[in-house]
């Protein structure tokens, strides 16, 4: 258990890349198409932010632990909600909050929604 999840782990010790979280058709397809995708993306004026279970939105290098919790599970607390119910209006809102940011530096022309289930 990590400090995101109340452990006593250290962030070096159990953190990753959020990009290095990631496996599956979309990821091996990218990794085969632009082996350097992700060593040459910080010299780009691109930005990547995945949707996470636990976290909510992140960006492709911040740090997190291993967890397994997908927008389609559901939660025990009484009413039988998925995770997506949960956090769809708060990732709305904080993706809407980090287009206004970018306002201020390189607009955001462009997003690309890759989700690949419905939630």
């Amino acid at each position: 258990m990590g400090p995101d999840f109340g452990g006593s782990i250290s962030d070096d010790e159990i953190c990753l890349p959020a990009y290095q979280r990631y496996s599956g058709r979309f990821f091996d397809q990218l990794e085969f198409d632009s082996p350097n995708f992700w060593s040459e993306l910080q010299s780009d004026v691109l930005e990547v932010v995945f949707v996470e279970g636990i976290y909510g939105l992140l960006l492709w290098d911040e740090l997190v632990q291993d967890y397994d919790c997908h927008l389609a599970d559901y939660t025990r607390n009484g009413k039988q909600r998925s995770v997506s119910e949960l956090w769809r209006n708060t990732i709305t809102l904080a993706l809407g909050g980090f287009i206004e940011q970018s306002k201020t530096s390189t607009p955001i022309a462009l997003i690309y929604d890759l989700l690949r289930e419905e939630e």
